[in-house]
């Protein structure tokens, strides 16, 4: 076999492998967000990525009225807010961080009630991993970003039962102008 052929061929194998891997690394939770392997690495995300997610969003979700709220990215970090009415009631509302840590880009979440009292413990937060992105997505370890055009933006989030089973909760929201 000549000696570019066989290049060829194990470039061609590493290619499928790689692949392979990369296939089983990953696992849906739902229909629309996933679960990924401890192991695998996260793409080298360009900060303009993020861009989709910038402004104020109001839709529904969760069964009710729902406004977010994201900044500019400025110094490697995003800020959200989250806020859920139901009938006409704040139910809780969440601070949100999109930073850059020594593994990647993680987003980190606080809830809290109408008076301002956490559900998480002071140093406690729920985490999202980023783990891929594609043209119009944000794929987190569990919940994804979707913005199909530059005023929708939809969210799935994989929500676990007291069964230890998962139901994926659909938010869809319009960019306020």
């Amino acid at each position: 076999m000549s000696c570019l052929l066989l290049k060829r061929t194990l470039g061609l194998c590493i290619f499928c492998l790689s692949f392979s891997i990369a296939v089983i690394a990953q696992q849906n939770i739902s229909e629309n967000t996933y679960r990924w392997s401890a192991k695998q690495t996260q793409q080298n995300v360009p900060i303009n990525r993020f861009k989709l997610l910038e402004g104020h969003w109001t839709g529904e979700g969760l069964g009710g009225q729902c406004d977010e709220y994201w900044s500019p990215m400025k110094d490697s970090l995003m800020i959200g807010l989250f806020r859920f009415i139901e009938n006409e009631k704040t139910v809780f509302t969440e601070f949100m961080y999109l930073m850059h840590d020594s593994t990647g880009w993680l987003l980190r979440v606080k809830h809290f009630n109408p008076d301002f009292t956490g559900w998480e413990e002071k140093n406690k937060s729920v985490n999202f991993r980023l783990v891929r992105t594609d043209e119009n997505r944000l794929l987190f370890n569990g919940l994804t970003f979707e913005a199909p055009d530059e005023n929708t933006l939809r969210i799935y989030l994989a929500m676990k039962n007291n069964e230890g089973n998962y139901r994926e909760e659909r938010f869809v929201l319009k960019k306020v102008k």
